[in-house]
């Protein structure tokens, strides 16, 4: 998996990735998710823990957890 990761970075190799624009949309990519991150981050803390937990997991929470 790494290597996947790593090797298009390195120019010169057969799936280097071309400047600017791979470059530009893998930029993109890194910072779109950076903000989505911490978007989310300050959200998890705004709800609290187990909130999160019951809307993403629904009905499975009481089975997973055990119902209060």
């Amino acid at each position: 998996m790494t290597i996947v990761v790593i090797i298009p970075l390195i120019p010169g190799t057969s799936m280097s990735l071309e400047w600017p624009h791979e470059y530009g949309v893998l930029i993109f990519w890194i910072l779109l998710g950076l903000v989505l991150y911490y978007a989310s981050k300050k959200r998890w803390q705004e709800l609290g823990e187990e909130t999160v937990a019951r809307n993403l997991l629904g009905e499975y929470y009481d089975k997973l957890y055990g119902s209060k």
